[in-house]
């Protein structure tokens, strides 16, 4: 059975589940980077996403996010969900969204999101 909790992460920790990877993309350090930028300046936000392990232990999706928590040296509160049945070729498979997909979401209208600039 699937179990989700949440979960405080420390550096220490993320680094004990970094250890249990299993097999995986290669880590992208930009990606890294946004998120412990995105840590450091207190933005994260717990959104429903989880780091996940499989029924082996194995953790099969977070690595970028546990990599941000050690590079920042700031906890994450996040979901972390264990027994998770499927393998990690059907994880995170989704279409990543874009400037304008961010914009409608957060309620700016589809007329601002669909602009071809958006002047900070």
């Amino acid at each position: 059975m699937i179990e989700t909790r949440i979960e405080t992460i420390d550096p220490y920790t993320a680094q004990l589940y970094l250890s249990q990877n299993a097999v995986n993309r290669n880590v992208s350090l930009d990606r890294v980077r946004i998120y412990a930028d995105s840590l450091i300046n207190g933005d994260w936000q717990l959104n429903g996403e989880s780091i996940k392990f499989n029924e082996a232990g194995e953790m099969i999706d977070g690595q970028h996010r546990l990599s941000a928590i050690i590079k920042s040296g700031v906890p994450m509160t996040t979901l972390v969900s264990y027994n998770i049945p499927t393998s990690a070729s059907v994880i995170d498979r989704g279409r990543v969204r874009s400037l304008s997909d961010s914009l409608t979401i957060e309620g700016l209208g589809r007329e601002l999101s669909d602009a071809k600039v958006v002047a900070m």
